[in-house]
């Protein structure tokens, strides 16, 4: 049977405190939703700096002025505690808990009554950032080859349905204990578990001793952790605003297809200026998203450097009893895989637009010459008219007989309105004729 001396697991979970896009009361909201998981005495000692920190205490016991207070699970064969954070623009909170026993072999299967406990503690709670599992027990000493099983059983247990071989993605060691770390990328907020099994040696000192010098970790892990869920964040985002591109593309495209197809006559004219200007507003909010897109590869880059760091310091305080070499693998994956991937579709996106804004200003070009064509028309016949009239009123048509005029069209003479009508008409019709010929003649010289 497997078996684990003190069973543990923190869960370390983020929540988006403020961002660009956030309104001053959005911002109070999302502090509110962070608060609502804490009993009100806790919540009433929160302090909260109104300046932008990396790393800040939320919770300060006033009579003791500890930085964490109990889980009060309600199973009482366990314990456990809150420590909520806050880094930058992020909500931390690390929830531990534990069979209060160290002297005793647990088996395994205690995890899932210890995650039950936990998930209470947290059933509504919407992640906006990610979450990360750390398990970790003490193996005992005929087990100690055995490592690697154990931590898969252990995570069956916790994680019914989820398939180890897959999600395994780094091993090392840690204080002298095993290291495995289970990361599955296939949904959102991605699956992230990390699990450590120490060897017992000494029950139950060992592990009293190697239980609070692992404590003096947890802001690293809690640090650590919240870098990488703003990187696995961030990426989410882009793939998101990726989509949101490519619609906006598609639907200046279909408006482009659609000008093209139509003649560019008086009758098209307005609809297609309608359209332009709907292009217009695509490629605005286009641009606007164009900006959001490097805006996510620039949160992964700062995020990846903080990320590095703090495995840098966790090696260095550990000293020579870890490897955690292989928490690298994220680092050449981030670069390789979602970077690379940002900067391809910037890249494509930033020529889509330079295509979308040439075909508009194609098709602007060829409308402002259809409406300076038609300007043209309407002042030809302004003039005409003008002329016609002008040379008309220099002759007095009311001693022209209409009948004179028409004498071989004696009918159009008949109706007297028409009569009346008839000279006036033809003398403006022949003045305006006169001008346009002495216009065109004049241009020809």
């Amino acid at each position: 049977m497997n078996q684990l001396f003190y069973p543990t697991i923190d869960l370390f979970t983020y929540d988006l405190k403020s961002a660009l896009n956030l309104s001053s009361e959005e911002i109070e909201q999302q502090r509110q939703d962070f608060l609502v998981k804490f009993p009100p005495e806790v919540r009433a000692n929160f302090r909260e700096s109104e300046n932008e920190v990396e790393y800040f205490d939320l919770y300060i016991d006033p009579k003791t002025g500890y930085k964490k207070f109990k889980l009060k699970p309600q199973n009482p064969a366990l314990e456990g505690y809150y420590y909520p954070v806050r880094i930058n623009d992020v909500y931390g909170l690390q929830l531990d808990c534990s069979v209060d026993n160290l002297t005793e072999p647990q088996d395994i299967a205690s995890f899932a009554d210890i995650k039950t406990e936990i998930a209470n503690k947290i059933e509504q709670d919407d992640l906006t950032i990610g979450q990360t599992w750390l398990v970790s027990g003490w193996l005992a000493e005929a087990d100690r080859q055995n490592a690697a099983t154990i931590a898969q059983a252990s995570y069956e247990a916790l994680f019914p349905g989820k398939n180890w071989q897959q999600g395994l993605y780094a091993q090392g060691n840690f204080l002298n204990g095993q290291l495995f770390e289970i990361w599955h990328r296939e949904s959102y907020p991605h699956h992230h578990v990390v699990i450590l099994l120490f060897p017992n040696k000494d029950v139950p000192m060992k592990i009293a001793d190697m239980s609070k010098k692992m404590a003096k970790f947890y802001s690293d892990w809690m640090g650590l952790f919240c870098y990488r869920h703003k990187i696995t964040w961030a990426y989410h985002q882009s793939r998101s605003i990726k989509a949101g591109l490519v619609n906006h593309y598609r639907k200046a495209e279909e408006n482009t297809k659609i000008i093209k197809q139509n003649k560019y006559g008086d009758k098209n004219l307005t609809s297609t200026e309608a359209r332009l200007n709907n292009i217009q507003d695509i490629l605005d909010q286009y641009t606007f998203d164009l900006l959001n897109l490097t805006f996510q590869k620039q949160i992964i880059e700062i995020n990846l450097v903080n990320y590095q760091r703090r495995v840098e310091l966790i090696k260095q305080k550990a000293q020579a009893e870890n490897t955690l070499d292989e928490f690298n693998k994220f680092d050449d994956f981030v670069s390789n895989k979602y970077l690379a991937q940002i900067n391809k579709d910037t890249e494509n996106m930033q020529l889509g637009i330079k295509l979308l804004e040439n075909n508009i200003n194609a098709m602007s070009s060829k409308i402002e010459l259809e409406k300076g064509e038609r300007e043209r028309r309407f002042q030809t016949l302004v003039t005409f008219i003008g002329t016609g009239m002008a040379g008309a009123g220099l002759v007095k048509s009311d001693n022209i007989k209409c009948e004179t005029v028409f004498d071989k069209i004696p009918s159009i003479c008949e109706n007297t309105i028409i009569g009346e009508l008839a000279v006036p008409i033809l003398l403006i019709l022949i003045f305006g004729l006169l001008g346009g010929l002495v216009r065109y003649v004049i241009k020809k010289l």
